[in-house]
């Protein structure tokens, strides 16, 4: 079963480009896991990524090539590059490297995961509130699920990059760029323009940053008050199968060659907990392939 090692995440991305009505739109976006049609999502839905990995794992003994076999012999399943960072809590409440590689240490755009950070540092600098509702000005978006107002809770969920900009503007240059040394974020740079250095750059976090980073959030480690951190968990639940429960955030960068695909989430059980990042690069000539390839990797 460990040949069957499931990377998962929904189609999104974050490059201008002509919309349905053909206009240049501002940007194009996620579609969450749970807008997708069922027959196209992966089975177990990813509730089993981390179990899979964890049991590929021991049944590897322990060793370090095999490990990274396994993750290879996936991404050259689907003819693509990435790479993998995975997280274990152990019983006595350490963390173990499950899998990780020499790829994991990359630092890359985050795109769209980065709406974790910018949820965090929006609450904490009072940018938003939890209850916050970002009002819809009749304008055509990229994406009819961005064509009404939405919750907080709603804007993540579609990934509503729209949303996630009026948000950095709120809390501006110095104050974000000022956060993300505090928390920790990747290489911290903002650069000239605060509302799209997550989606062109100089922002940057690589696959091992990406599961210290929501390993912290999950353990309530962050410079950030814990009901924010709590809040910030709540909404980034996806689905529960069979007792795991999923928390998740996807990202798709265009402004890169080849583009940039991620899934980044814990899972959670009774027994254990996975912290994961996954990190796909896909070429634009088959930006296609990255809303399957996330999810059946």
């Amino acid at each position: 079963m460990h040949d069957e090692i499931l990377f998962v995440a929904a189609p999104e991305s974050d490059g201008s480009h002509p919309d349905r009505r053909g206009r240049r739109t501002e940007l194009a976006a996620t579609r969450d896991l749970n807008t997708l049609p069922a027959m196209n999502r992966p089975v177990p839905k990813a509730l089993l990524l981390a179990v899979i990995v964890g049991g590929a794992c021991a049944r590897a003994s322990g060793a370090a090539s095999n490990n990274a076999s396994i993750i290879d012999s996936a991404f050259a399943k689907w003819r693509v590059t990435g790479a993998f960072a995975l997280l274990k809590k152990s019983k006595d409440g350490s963390w173990q490297e499950v899998v990780s590689g020499p790829a994991a240490a990359q630092r890359l755009l985050p795109a769209s995961t980065f709406k974790i950070a910018n949820t965090l540092i929006g609450l904490e600098t009072g940018a938003i509130r939890e209850d916050e509702v970002f009002k819809w000005d009749g304008q055509p978006r990229a994406l009819p699920a961005w064509e009404k107002d939405l919750t907080l809770a709603e804007a993540i969920k579609v990934s509503c990059v729209p949303c996630y900009q009026d948000v950095a503007r709120r809390i501006g240059p110095d104050r974000m760029k000022a956060w993300l040394s505090k928390i920790g974020y990747g290489n911290a740079e903002v650069g000239a323009v605060v509302d799209r250095f997550w989606l062109d750059g100089p922002m940057a976090i690589s696959p091992k940053e990406q599961v210290q980073f929501v390993r912290r959030l999950y353990e309530e480690q962050l410079p950030v008050a814990r009901r924010h951190q709590r809040f910030v968990k709540r909404i980034l639940f996806t689905e529960e199968v069979d007792g795991y429960r999923l928390f998740a955030k996807t990202g798709w960068g265009q402004a890169l060659t080849p583009q940039v695909g991620w899934y980044v989430g814990w899972v959670e059980s009774k027994k254990s907990v996975y912290v994961f990042a996954t990190l796909v690069r896909v070429p634009k000539s088959q930006q296609k392939l990255m809303a399957t390839v996330r999810k059946d990797l």
